[in-house]
């Protein structure tokens, strides 16, 4: 018999919870079963196992992250648009870095929700004066930057958040001049 309350919205959210406190590194299922007062088989009446509760957890925090970022970036088009949702992905990182580790856990069949990420940020960069046909190279740019930018400040690379930002601030401009400009790009 299941306990009392517990059901598979409980038992995910208290994954959370653990990504939170101990990062991806400490989710297990002993841990959660811990936490949640039961015993691991109890968790399978909610759950498939870790690799389940794994993809659970993507689900979720690609949700709230994607909602975080559309939110962030006001409906709106632009150069302020995209720094926002820039540094609203910047945030989340360093705010929630148990739940950002993991949007590692994703497979193949749940890279429909990093496509919406890609194409909100697509329609951002639409209204930066980027081309149609350099529109998809330069959002994988920028998304390149965001998620690289955001890694150094994870790992506290920056210092501070002002320099953060003022590299952010760069970074991003940087790419929407190189694409927007009418000079052919050129690898090497």
């Amino acid at each position: 018999m299941p306990r009392q309350g517990l059901n598979t919205e409980k038992v995910v959210a208290e994954g959370l919870v653990l990504l939170d406190e101990r990062g991806s590194q400490g989710l297990s299922l002993a841990a959660l079963a811990t936490r949640l007062g039961v015993k691991v088989p109890s968790l399978y009446k909610h759950i498939d196992g870790l690799d389940d509760l794994r993809t659970r957890l993507f689900r979720h925090v690609n949700a709230e992250l994607y909602a975080t970022l559309k939110e962030a970036s006001g409906g709106g088009q632009g150069r302020g648009a995209v720094l926002s949702m820039c540094r609203a992905y910047s945030d989340y990182v360093t705010s929630r870095k148990g739940r950002y580790e993991a949007t590692a856990f994703g497979r193949r069949d749940t890279l429909d929700l990093n496509s919406r990420y890609f194409e909100l940020l697509e329609t951002l960069v639409a209204g930066c004066g980027v081309p149609d046909e350099r529109l998809s190279e330069a959002t994988f740019a920028l998304s390149a930057v965001m998620r690289g930018v955001a890694q150094l400040v994870k790992l506290g690379i920056y210092g501070d958040d002002e320099t953060a930002a003022r590299a952010f601030h760069t970074l991003v401009n940087g790419v929407l001049d190189i694409y927007a400009s009418e000079q052919p790009l050129r690898a090497g």
